[in-house]
């Protein structure tokens, strides 16, 4: 029988250990500090984001049991409040919460315990060592929730607790998606391995000023997003972290010290004493302003997701769109990014694009309310002109979304920040392409000579790809070009910037070579400070009639890779590719068993539980529209799918992989036709 005390002693011997980091420059203490949420809730007001005349003062956990609704947010009453509660230093609580655990498949045995320590601190302050030098991208925000889960062998079984319990710890770092779970354990830090303070309790190091969670110290890498653009290159846009053994030391924690916040009904056996969860658990709101994802541990994914399972592994609808367009209207493009106004925090945004016809041809949405909010609209250009492509990222000193256009007028692409309420032009191009030539593609990364925008062309003479940086005008700078040996029937159909083992690289698309069926389709260059350098290519050995449909650099697993797209056809539909001495060499393939009729429209890597996933959007009567795989070994291995009930005249279009209101997700696009023209989903 388990008592009260018994379940304070529980949570108390597994506690961890919290090592706040300093300044990496100066050795000064994160001035960023945690804080209890009863600190917290007395220096607030709270407000609601739908309803300007609504505001309560003060604010305690009854508030919140009276007030749960999802449009409420906690509005710190002065900046000091950011600083947390300095006369608690090291003592501040945590709140824990108990369940049984599903054994991820790189751990066996059974009937185990998670303990999700869960930390709040009042502020995020942005991102902590050296990173990309731009400031925006520093993703500041307030009510900042934290956590780890320990995962302990069920001591009713053992008969006590001590270190043989202990069985391993997940570090959520900025996301549960971009956390990984620690199996080995070590004498002292060091990366892939979590060490112990006092035999069973885990030392996790707090990044300055973001207080993401990790099992080392020192400048880490940030090699796993997706969220500015798709590729490695963009992870040090949003800034690398720093964690240090220099700062104060929290906990480990007496029982009294941790607020047992929840236990699972599952875990209870019969003869236990249940405990009632925190009533402040139901509240939906934020802890803090709208940007970010600052909602409470029982509104956030890894409440259910890592704890149960370790991994997230089924998606659930989080919203749809294109239910009211005109039924001739399909979606083109989408993309997932960071984008922020002049004075303001970088926000996660959905970009959507659309093809030709009256209104905005593409639009920036936010999630809020249970709902896509649009953020800005833009292309109210000719009818004939349809938005062909659209990529969050970096250009000049912005963060910037960037729009491919079909032909018809000059420019063929456009990059915008956001301003005020809307869309400013910040750069063009493509006035020099001929009247029937569109751009086809585009995507941000960065080179020596900085942020850069590469740009997909149609079929036609001179170069099929470029490469462009900010210029002294609007009119953006083209740097390099290439693709002007391929025959005048070829296009770019995709590009993709990304820095893979130090180099930046540019991977392209090709269109088939008809009437020949030697060439390749695709290649992939370095970005040289006087050009591209070819490093590789591939697709020779395809039939004729094949097109390689999209492109993506990022990591699959923890391997870089290299992912292509095959038009419909035999054999594979898509192919993914490592690097072995700079050359490509294939690690998967898939889509061999699918109708010929079949083929790949867009293809996307990003990171699902801490490792690289795929995503592929298929066209022709596949019953799985969307599907998303991991690597296991060399092989492939089906994660979820979606689009199984869809009519037959309905494809998906196009597919990216980022992160949307605090949560990780998929977001796909369907050609015209009746109901919804696409969703945003999120993992479960």
């Amino acid at each position: 029988m388990m008592t009260r005390q018994d379940w304070q002693t529980l949570v108390a011997a597994f506690a961890p250990q919290v090592r706040l980091s300093v300044r990496p420059t100066t050795g000064n203490p994160d001035q960023y500090q945690p804080s209890s949420i009863d600190w917290f809730l007395d220096r607030c007001v709270m407000v609601d984001h739908d309803d300007p005349g609504f505001s309560k003062s003060p604010v305690d956990r009854d508030t919140l049991v009276l007030n749960p609704e999802e449009t409420r947010r906690l509005a710190p009453t002065s900046q000091a409040v950011y600083e947390g509660d300095r006369q608690s230093s090291g003592q501040w609580p945590m709140y824990a919460h108990i369940r049984n655990s599903v054994s991820p498949p790189s751990i066996e045995g059974q009937g185990w315990i998670d303990i999700q320590y869960w930390f709040f601190y009042p502020y995020n302050g942005g991102s902590g060592g050296p990173g990309f030098p731009i400031a925006e991208f520093d993703g500041e925000h307030e009510g900042d929730w934290e956590h780890v889960t320990v995962r302990v062998k069920d001591w009713r079984n053992l008969g006590g607790l001590g270190a043989a319990n202990l069985q391993g710890v997940f570090y959520a770092a900025h996301t549960s998606a971009e956390g990984k779970w620690i199996l080995e354990s070590a004498s002292a830090s060091e990366q892939g391995a979590y060490a112990v303070t006092g035999g069973t309790h885990p030392i996790v190091y707090s990044a300055w000023h973001t207080h993401a969670s990790y099992e080392y110290d020192g400048v880490i890498s940030r090699t796993v997003s997706t969220k500015i653009f798709g590729s490695t290159v963009e992870l040090a846009a949003v800034g690398n972290d720093f964690t240090s053994n220099d700062g104060i030391r929290w906990g480990p924690l007496a029982a009294a010290e941790i607020e047992i916040s929840s236990i699972d009904e599952d875990v209870y056996r019969p003869d236990d004493e249940r405990l009632e969860p925190s009533a402040w658990l139901v509240y939906e709101g934020r802890w803090g302003n709208l940007s970010g994802p600052p909602v409470g541990p029982a509104q956030k994914g890894s409440w259910r997701s890592d704890g149960m399972s370790g991994y997230y592994d089924q998606l659930d609808l989080l919203a749809p769109f294109g239910e009211d367009w005109d039924k001739d209207r399909g979606t083109t493009a989408i993309a997932f990014g960071l984008m922020k106004q002049v004075a303001a925090r970088p926000e996660e945004l959905a970009g959507i694009g659309r093809n030709k016809g009256k209104d905005f041809r593409f639009g920036l949405y936010r999630y809020a309310g249970s709902q896509l909010q649009p953020v800005a609209t833009g292309g109210n250009w000719d009818k004939d002109i349809a938005c062909t492509s659209l990529a969050f990222g970096v250009f000049g000193s912005e963060s910037v979304v960037g729009v491919g256009k079909s032909a018809v007028k000059a420019p063929r692409f456009e990059v915008y920040r956001l301003a005020g309420s809307g869309l400013e032009l910040v750069a063009y191009g493509g006035d020099h392409w001929g009247k029937d030539r569109s751009c086809t593609a585009i995507s941000f990364g960065l080179c020596s000579q900085g942020p850069i925008a590469a740009v997909g062309r149609s079929a036609g003479d001179n170069s099929r790809f470029e490469i462009y940086k900010a210029g002294a005008t609007q009119e953006a700078q083209l740097l390099f070009g290439g693709g002007s040996g391929w025959k005048s029937k070829q296009g770019c159909l995709g590009v993709a910037l990304g820095e893979i083992g130090g180099r930046s690289l540019l991977a392209v698309a090709k269109s088939a070579p008809e009437g020949s069926p030697k060439g390749s389709r695709f290649e992939l260059y370095e970005i040289q400070p006087g050009g591209l350098e070819l490093v590789d290519e591939g697709g020779e050995h395809w039939g004729e009639t094949r097109s390689c449909t999209a492109i993506a650099l990022g990591v699959l697993g923890d391997r870089p890779a290299l992912a292509v797209g095959r038009s419909k056809g035999d054999n594979s539909r898509f192919e993914v590719y490592g690097f072995t001495d700079g050359k490509l060499g294939l690690i998967a393939s898939g889509g061999g068993s699918w109708s010929t009729k079949c083929g790949v429209t867009g293809i996307a890597l990003g990171t699902l539980n801490g490792s690289g996933v795929l995503a592929v959007s298929v066209e022709g009567p596949n019953p799985g529209k969307v599907q998303i795989f991991q690597l296991e070994g060399d092989q492939l291995v089906p994660v979820d799918q979606t689009g199984d009930g869809w009519g037959s005249d309905r494809d998906a279009t196009c597919v990216a992989l980022g992160n949307l209101g605090g949560f990780p997700v998929i977001g796909y696009g369907r050609n015209p036709g009746n109901h919804d023209r696409g969703a945003i989903l999120k993992w479960e």
